[in-house]
């Protein structure tokens, strides 16, 4: 029997106030296509814009893997092509720089193999929750070529230089005790629990007020930057929405009720 291809895309579904983005290419584990970063660039725009939607969970298509890199049998197909390959390394560093740009919390469900630009993609994301069996690794040193700045400033973020530095001059891989001992993950879940772990969680922070998570978000990558003072205003400035906003209300409402409280944004 011929086994049956499954085209490279990537699925898009809402579930009340969370969105899920899969990358699905499961025959190649999830690496990589011009299409596929293409049309996620445009999901995660689309998401940062839709004011229903608080919370994006980034995934993996099947269970073998988060994403695996990028597809190299595509980059050799266009390799006639250095305008091509340098589109879309510039593409992947967008989307990158997207996930990371994004005002509402992000988080990377990460499920076995996590290589190259998954790592990169799961790094720009604000939390990681990864399974047992997860496997962590940059090879690029092994491949003759470089991470990106983008990608590598996101993981430097999550982990630290020396970390960083570790995994890209090795191109070791990493099992899910050291993914989470390097601080990767936030959490490392049996891989039988992990999509209903990572729900909870996401349904937790949509349900919470959507003006103090953004500030919250806001305030810590303030505190990481190179604190410009207009950086600053900008936080002080949400802080003082937040104390100004109905959802202050109704939180301080539904505790005098203890009754859950609806948060409204606003």
């Amino acid at each position: 029997m011929t086994a049956q291809h499954h085209e490279a895309r990537i699925l898009v579904r809402d579930e009340d106030m969370v969105q899920w983005l899969a990358f699905d290419n499961p025959d190649r584990r999830n690496a990589l296509t011009y299409g596929m970063v293409e049309d996620a660039l445009g999901a995660v725009r689309d998401f940062g814009s839709d004011g229903n939607s608080r919370v994006l969970v980034i995934a993996g298509g099947g269970d073998r893997a988060f994403v695996s890199g990028a597809d190299i049998s595509e980059l050799e197909r266009r390799s006639e092509s250095a305008d091509a390959l340098r589109r879309y390394v510039a593409m992947t560093t967008e989307l990158v720089d997207e996930i990371r740009g994004l005002a509402k919390p992000t988080i990377a469900m990460i499920g076995g193999y996590c290589f190259g630009a998954g790592v990169g993609l799961a790094a720009a994301c604000d939390l990681r929750y990864a399974s047992d069996d997860a496997v962590l690794s940059i090879p690029a040193a092994k491949l003759g070529v470089a991470y990106e700045m983008s990608f590598a400033e996101a993981v430097v973020e999550v982990v630290g230089p020396s970390a960083t530095k570790e995994m890209l001059f090795t191109g070791r891989r990493y099992d899910a005790p050291e993914i989470a001992h390097m601080g990767f993950a936030n959490r490392i879940h049996p891989r039988a629990t992990l999509l209903r772990e990572v729900t909870e969680t996401a349904n937790e922070i949509a349900r919470n007020a959507p003006l103090s998570v953004r500030a919250a978000k806001r305030t810590v990558a303030y505190l990481l930057s190179g604190r410009d003072e207009r950086d600053r205003l900008e936080c002080e400035a949400l802080i003082a929405t937040c104390e100004n906003s109905a959802d202050f209300a109704e939180g301080r409402a539904a505790f005098a009720a203890k009754r859950q409280p609806v948060f409204k944004g606003a």
